[in-house]
């Protein structure tokens, strides 16, 4: 399955996935894709390890990975960007770098979504997101109430990029 006018997507990177739900989605829609899903709670990442029964194979990367540490990789070769919301109460500083990371080394016509789950999340992502850089796809953000997503994600963005 491709999205219209964009490029085949070859490499998705999902940071914070917390439950399994995204990853059984993109693997369903995008079979061929390599997945890298990180999370910094180990108790996820077991729960993830185990429910596709594998450490990691061809297609799927499942790391317990502080979201900073991103920083320190390239990122250039990634499709599509998940960020599920940013728990800011603790790591602001941290989910603002990697939000400006993420943007500035994303490649032309690839995708970030990031959902919020509380309004401090919301705005944080507006007051943080370089809109030089990516347009937020119309529409976005896609809810203004709380929807039926795993952990009740209130918005949900969408950056496309094209410079």
């Amino acid at each position: 399955m491709n999205v219209s006018g964009l490029p085949e997507i070859r490499n998705i990177l999902v940071i914070g996935f917390g439950s399994k739900d995204e990853i059984v989605v993109l693997r369903d829609l995008y079979p061929d894709a390599h997945i890298v899903a990180i999370d910094i709670d180990s108790q996820a990442v077991d729960k993830l390890q185990k429910f596709f029964d594998l450490k990691e194979n061809e297609n799927l990367t499942i790391a317990k990975l502080d979201a900073r540490q991103l920083t320190q990789r390239d990122t250039r070769d990634v499709d599509i960007t998940i960020i599920r919301h940013p728990n800011l109460d603790d790591q602001s500083d941290g989910w603002a770098l990697v939000l400006s990371h993420v943007v500035i080394l994303m490649r032309n016509h690839s995708i970030l979504f990031v959902t919020t789950f509380s309004l401090s999340e919301h705005e944080f992502v507006l007051d943080t997101v370089d809109f030089t850089a990516v347009s937020a796809i119309p529409g976005a953000p896609y809810s203004i109430e709380p929807v039926a997503l795993t952990g009740d994600d209130r918005h949900i963005w969408a950056f496309l990029k094209l410079v």
